[in-house]
């Protein structure tokens, strides 16, 4: 999947996200899960320019946990209200220059059916070695809250590091320089145990089969980079032999974009909820964007599947499915989906989340509805769930 993201050949693009855990063996102590904990919390995320960041505090009084991670001149930002487990997105606004070392966040609500609503509250904050501090700002401008954040990785938390590569390849074309960009960014465990098993298995899902057994994450990606710009070579030498392509005087679209980045949604409890971002244009009128959901077990160093977390059959669970999304899109119970999907029905995909309360699924653009509504994201509480939940997963999050 991940070499037809990188190829200007193919025009698609999709997120990925990865669960991940790491914790104690069952029958170890409560008195050592604490000393472990407190080990874990001494330790500090990587102090370099590129890193990932486990964040912990209140917002207006309220507890929230941010997932903060930051390749080179990027940032990217994950957080949910621990009372709710919605994951909210937050992106950097980097035409808002605050003052001194400030940066404006906006908040991307994935459950918006308005796709322009999406974008809706502001973070302005100060980012520093202690944590994070500043206020939140509601979309009418007028009501604030103080934002107060703490790096913190309890027990059952995961330490990663970040690797990746950002370049451009620049290439004449008749009168024009075209260029295509490539930005790539990949989190790994800083945890020497986990880490040769996540790569292989990182590396077969996103890269495919041939480069699983390739040595590091950054490897891959140095050479899936070399690949995608030999590409985009070979593919603006094809276009100039089209002489109406060539002499049509506006080369735009010829301009290819790649972008995929990696931040966490979910790290407690053993598990990690990897979110993969990713965006490209190959030409054509528009970029598109996406969303696919990897799930791993890191305390039994496995991929996680569907069955792992919910045991339940595809009609009872398609009927939970269309219920949340009815809530969330504001649908009456006789109001036919076709409103906003192509068909009058949501099945369930394999494209799924969790966090510390609900279950969620993610659809591509496309793939149910009209590009216009984006992503679409259906959260379902574990309160819907409770009579189908993998009982081995409710004890691992401490559901019972």
């Amino acid at each position: 999947m991940f070499k037809q993201l990188l190829s200007p050949s193919f025009y698609i693009i999709f997120f990925i996200t990865i669960l991940l855990s790491c914790g104690n063996d069952e029958n170890k102590t409560a008195q050592r899960d604490k000393s472990e904990a407190l080990t874990k919390n001494e330790q500090k995320s990587p102090s370099h320019e590129n890193f990932y960041k486990r964040l912990e505090g209140t917002i207006a009084g309220k507890p929230v946990v941010v997932h903060f991670s930051k390749f080179e001149n990027k940032m990217f930002f994950n957080y949910y209200y621990v009372s709710q487990g919605i994951p909210i997105g937050l992106y950097a606004n980097q035409e808002n220059k605050l003052k001194g070392d400030s940066i404006e966040l906006i908040e991307w609500d994935r459950q918006k059916k308005d796709f322009e609503e999406r974008g809706d509250n502001k973070w302005h904050i100060v980012i520093s070695e202690n944590g994070v501090s500043g206020i939140w700002i509601a979309r009418d401008g007028k009501t604030t809250a103080a934002i107060r954040l703490k790096e913190n990785y309890p027990s059952g938390s995961s330490l990663f590091n970040v690797v990746g590569k950002s370049d451009s390849y620049s290439i004449k074309f008749t009168t024009d320089t075209v260029a295509a960009n490539s930005y790539i960014m990949m989190m790994e465990p800083s945890d020497a145990t986990n880490s040769k098993w996540f790569t292989e298995k990182i590396v077969e899902n996103i890269w495919g089969d041939d480069q699983a057994a390739s040595s590091s994450i950054q490897s891959v990606i140095e050479d899936e980079t070399k690949s995608y710009f030999e590409e985009y070579k070979a593919e603006i030498d094809t276009m100039r032999m089209n002489r109406d392509l060539a002499d049509s005087g506006s080369h735009f679209a010829l301009n290819y974009e790649n972008e995929i980045n990696a931040n966490a949604i979910y790290n407690d409890n053993g598990f990690l909820v990897l979110d993969v971002g990713s965006y490209g244009y190959f030409g054509g009128a528009h970029g598109l964007q996406g969303s696919a959901v990897l799930c791993y077990d890191m305390k039994e160093k496995k991929e996680m599947n569907l069955n792992d977390v919910i045991s339940i059959d595809s009609v009872t669970l398609q009927k939970i499915v269309e219920k949340n999304f009815r809530i969330n899109s504001g649908l009456k119970p006789n109001q036919s989906l076709k409103e906003f999907l192509f068909e009058n029905k949501l099945p369930a995909n394999d494209n799924f989340y969790f966090t510390n309360k609900g279950l969620g699924f993610v659809y591509q653009p496309y793939e149910v509805a009209a590009y216009v509504y984006g992503i679409i994201y259906v959260f379902i509480p574990y309160t819907d769930l409770k009579a189908y939940l993998n009982p081995h997963f409710m004890q691992r999050m401490g559901l019972e």
